[in-house]
């Protein structure tokens, strides 16, 4: 893969991930900044809890992890699977999310959108992940 590539690969993915799914869902939907509610993270928890609304939460998880697995597909489909490719893009989904450019790089966590560059990846990781995930929950949280 060569350099220029690259950096074009990582670039667009940033600004897939950069999209600011619940900032944009609470504004429109609950006229409200969720960077100043809650946590201030702009993610779906945030917005779950934020907007007291279960279907704003629901509908920011659901369009992030479709950004992660938007992302890794279009790379699939259009120059093919290979693993720096793929690396590139996931890293770049993530920061976007993390770091998008659009709110001055206030962004979320990036939980979702790497579930979803995952889930194209390799779906064992999320299944692994979800499994530790719910094994510490049930074991740690509730003691």
């Amino acid at each position: 893969m060569v350099l220029l590539d690259s950096l074009l690969i990582f670039l667009a993915a940033y600004l897939l991930g950069s999209f600011p799914t619940a900032y944009l869902a609470l504004q429109i939907f609950k006229k409200k900044d969720i960077r100043a509610e809650g946590s201030g993270n702009v993610g779906a928890l945030n917005a779950l809890r934020s907007s007291g609304s279960r279907v704003i939460g629901a509908a920011v998880l659901l369009v992030d992890l479709l950004k992660g697995l938007a992302g890794i597909y279009l790379l699939q489909h259009y120059i093919g699977t290979q693993f720096p490719g793929e690396f590139l893009t996931a890293c770049g989904l993530v920061l976007g999310h993390n770091y998008p450019v659009w709110l001055r790089f206030n962004g979320g966590r990036g939980l979702a959108v790497t579930a979803g560059a995952l889930l194209m990846i390799n779906p064992l990781l999320v299944a692994i992940w979800v499994t530790l995930w719910l094994v510490y929950l049930f074991c740690c949280v509730n003691t």
